[in-house]
This record gives structure tokens, sequence and C-alpha cells, in this order.
């Protein structure tokens, strides 16, 4: 029957959808107790919430960052009639671009300089040995291995190692003539380059940027998590289906507190730094961590609270407070 329901809701919808565009002054869109019921079921709820930490998180913004930074290139060299130059440049913002990965400045800078080294030598190697079908097997075989390796020294490494397999990968797809060697693998470093500047760019002119949006995310994962403690409190939800969802998000809390750590102390540069912005953000994680310790410290059994407590009422006044100070720690974030 839900697929039946589904399949009624999706034609109502097309069908209001059709007399709203077609019909505007049709009976059925006048009525809007109408349109409502039969429209809203089949769209799905955004708050306006969502959308803000949808467009102010950090990978929002890199996101956009990185198809400018590719995208801008391409378009040039079209304008200027190289158009195959452009979209070089572009391949070697996208190889670096695949290093930038969130954390501190210097560990973010220090990646983006290894991979764009690499790519830059990984793209001469490849366009002196293409003609040579044994030694561009060695060197795939070998590079493969070698940079498939850099995984045991963490993401960041492996991600280095992903580009320059990325930027080999793509140099076999159309390989140069031994003139057009060097000529491509220069154009490779200035769109590596290129993503590189605007990347640090952005750091020195938003240098609190990745922190304030890490520790948003962090407090906005908290918060979540709080909503799903409330629900404990409530004698129509599973325990079992609570339990199972509550270490889901403490799974997701401590990845975003580990990921504040990386950008808040492994540089060192906000807790060394004395401006009012950095304390405020040092002091705000600290206090975060210490409520989330506070929150997970504590055991009850949730049954025995549910069956004696139930007919009370109490529960239901608790849950509605811990969700009152879930929204708060979530406007917070």
């Amino acid at each position: 029957m839900s697929g039946v329901d589904g399949g009624v809701d999706e034609l109502l919808a097309y069908s209001f959808t059709h007399l709203l565009i077609h019909h505007p002054t049709h009976p059925l869109i006048q009525n809007s107790r109408i349109l409502r019921l039969a429209m809203l079921p089949s769209l799905p709820h955004v708050s306006r919430r969502d959308l803000s930490y949808f467009f102010f998180s950090q990978h929002f913004s890199d996101g956009l960052r990185t198809t400018l930074a590719i995208l801008l290139p391409a378009l040039v060299g079209a304008q200027w009639g190289e158009f195959a130059a452009g979209i070089t440049i572009s391949t070697g913002a996208v190889c670096v671009s695949a290093t930038d990965t969130p954390g501190p400045a210097k560990h973010k800078r220090n990646g983006m300089l290894a991979g764009l080294g690499l790519v830059f030598v990984v793209a001469i190697i490849t366009g002196l040995v293409g003609p040579y079908r044994w030694l561009l097997g060695l060197e795939i075989v070998f590079l493969a291995f070698t940079l498939t390796m850099l995984l045991v020294w963490g993401a960041r490494a492996g991600s280095v190692g992903s580009a320059t397999l990325l930027a080999m990968v793509l140099s076999l797809a159309h390989p140069p003539t031994l003139a057009q060697v060097l000529p491509q693998s220069l154009l490779l470093l200035l769109g590596g380059g290129w993503y590189l500047v605007l990347a640090l760019l952005q750091q020195q002119l938003q240098p609190y940027r990745a922190a304030q949006q890490a520790l948003g995310e962090c407090l906005h994962a908290m918060a979540g998590f709080l909503h799903l403690k409330a629900t404990f409190y409530q004698e129509s939800t599973d325990l079992e289906e609570d339990y199972r969802r509550l270490v889901a998000q403490q799974v997701t809390v401590n990845e975003k507190q580990e990921a504040v750590r990386e950008v808040i102390f492994r540089s060192r540069q906000l807790v060394n730094e004395s401006t009012n912005i950095s304390r405020r953000l040092v002091l705000t994680f600290v206090e975060a961590v210490d409520l989330y310790e506070h929150i997970t410290a504590g055991y009850y059994d949730d049954a025995a609270l549910r069956r004696d407590f139930g007919p009370t009422g109490l529960l239901s006044d608790i849950a509605a407070l811990i969700t009152r100070l879930a929204t708060d720690l979530d406007y917070l974030g």
C-alpha cells in the first residue's frame, strides 16, 4: 500500500503543478487548503536552518572555490581560442584540489605543494616513457604501488598519492608527443599553482573561517545528539531504535570533534594567538567538549525510567527541556 500511496502523491503533485503553471486561476489552485494537502506530502521538508548550515558549511565553501578554480581557466582559454590549453590548466587544478583536505593551514599548504610537485614530475615521466610500452608498464606498476602506500602516513598523504595517480591516468588518456611533454607538464603545473594560490589567498583573507566552520559543524552534531537523547524520555519511541541512532550520532560527534582538534590544536596557531576571535573559538570548543562529556558520562536504565516515571508525566517535561537545550546549542553553532 505504501507504494500505491507514494504513486498517488506523485500524481497529485504533478497534476497540481501543471495546473499551477498553465491554469493559475483554476478553482483548485485558488483553494489553498486543497493545494497544501495535495502537494506538501510529496515535497521534502527542508528548514531554513538546514539551508543555512549547507551554505555556510566547510564543504560548500571548498566546493565553490574548487569549482571556480577548475572552470575559470577553461572558460578563459575558450574565450582566447586556446581551449585545449585551458582544459590542461584546469586538469592541473583538479589534481591539486584533491590534496586540499580539511585540516591545519600548514598541513594543507604542505600537502598541496607536495601534490603539485609530484603531478609535474609524473606528467613529464609519463610523457617521456609513453612510446615505450615496457617502460610505461613498469612505471604504472611502480607508481601505483608506491603512491598507494602513501596511505600509511595518513589520509592527506593518501590524497597526494591519489592526485598523482589521477595526473598519470589523464596523461595516458591523451598521450602527448615528445615535443608536447614539457609544455603540457608546465600547463599542469600552472593549473596546480593557480589552485594553490587561490586556496592560500582564501586562508589569508579568512584565517578563522575553517575553524569556525568546523566548530559550527561540531556543535550542530552535538545538538543532534541531544535531540536523540530527548527521545529516550518519550514513551512513544522504540528504545532499541533510539540506541542504534544514538550510537551512530555519537560516532559523528567524535569525528567532528577530531576535525576541530585538527584545525585548532595541531597547528597551535589559534592557541598561541591572543586575538578575541581565537580565544572565543578555543574556549567555546573546550566548553563544548566538557558539556559532551557530562552528557555521555551518566548511564540510566531508560526502560525502568519509563516504567516508574511514565505515569507521572515528568518524562515529557524532561524531553521538552532537553529539546530546548539542543535547539539553543544548534543556534549557537
